[in-house]
């Protein structure tokens, strides 16, 4: 459900509502370890044995990853992906539409490793985070299946190209999967066109870890057609007019990175970052788990001496 949630202060509330909710149901485990013991054995103490089961499912359920930064829907700039939801007509009617704004006219933004043009954007992070998986978003003219063979991903502390390069290079594909999305992309009057299908392109297992700041992302694509690949710039819902990003692109592996413009309207590109992000003073789970195993192990084994 998490992964879900399009605004920042809400998925960080959730998230520590989650966090004392495992407090919660640690105190619960330690109630049921005195009450297992004390009941001895018979139906009762089954019983109780499969409450604590129930308590340490619920400890292990709440440390999973959460989207710390989603670009495609919350960049604090208007600017969303999915313009028009379920807004296709057609031979795909209810799809997703991600339409130009009114005032633009650039389809998508050209990212391909082959001519070293690479498209940046920032984010910020309000606290340490675990980056574990990031997710792109492409599309290849005519695409009727994903296309997108290899991408190459850097993570910069500042500005791309002139900050400090943290992680990753512009020759390790580090691409994990790949899929068609339900989203096309379209003019803004097009309500039907479906030559521009959008990708999902996948890079798990990062582990990179980072402190509080402002940081960028660096990418380029790899794909098996000749067109692209592309990347769109993002408009408000609706597509009533155009955003104004901080996106930027890169052309030659010698140029510099410069703003990526509809016209003269700096854009905005889609991206969306999973990991963990670090809390006050929330036991791990894990440990949580492995502790009152411990504990009831402790007790049991007390219980029989005294016998």
């Amino acid at each position: 459900m998490i992964a879900y949630l399009e605004n920042s202060i809400v998925r960080r509330t959730l998230f520590h509502f989650v966090a004392a909710v495992s407090m919660f149901a640690a105190s619960m485990v330690s109630a049921v370890q005195t009450a297992v013991v004390s009941f001895g054995t018979g139906h009762l103490k089954h019983t109780l044995v499969k409450v604590l089961g129930v308590a340490i499912a619920l400890i292990g359920g709440s440390a999973q990853a959460a989207v710390l930064w989603n670009n495609e829907v919350n960049n604090g700039l208007g600017g969303v992906l999915v313009t028009h939801p379920g807004g296709m007509t057609g031979a795909v009617a209810g799809a997703d539409r991600s339409a130009i704004g009114v005032g633009g006219s650039t389809f998508g933004y050209t990212a391909e490793n082959g001519s070293s043009k690479r498209l940046a954007d920032d984010f910020n992070a309000g606290n340490s985070w675990t980056i574990n998986s990031i997710r792109l978003y492409t599309y290849q003219t005519n695409a009727t299946a994903s296309t997108i063979t290899g991408v190459t991903l850097r993570l910069w502390s500042g500005a791309a190209g002139t900050g400090t390069l943290l992680f990753g290079d512009e020759t390790t594909n580090v691409m994990t999967s790949t899929s068609l999305s339900n989203i096309y992309r379209t003019l803004n009057t097009d309500t039907s066109g479906t030559t521009r299908r959008i990708q999902f392109v996948d890079v798990a297992g990062l582990n990179w870890n980072i402190g509080p700041g402002s940081y960028s992302l660096d990418w380029g694509f790899t794909g098996s057609l000749s067109s692209g690949p592309f990347v769109p710039g993002l408009t408000p819902l609706g597509a009533t007019g155009l955003t104004t990003g901080n996106g930027q692109q890169r052309v030659g592996a010698a140029g510099t990175f410069a703003n990526a413009l509809d016209g003269s309207t700096p854009q905005d590109f889609p991206f969306l970052i999973e990991g963990t992000e670090g809390t006050p003073a929330v036991p791990e789970p894990s440990m949580m788990v492995i502790g009152t195993l411990f504990g009831i192990g402790g007790l049991v084994a007390k219980r029989r001496r005294k016998k």
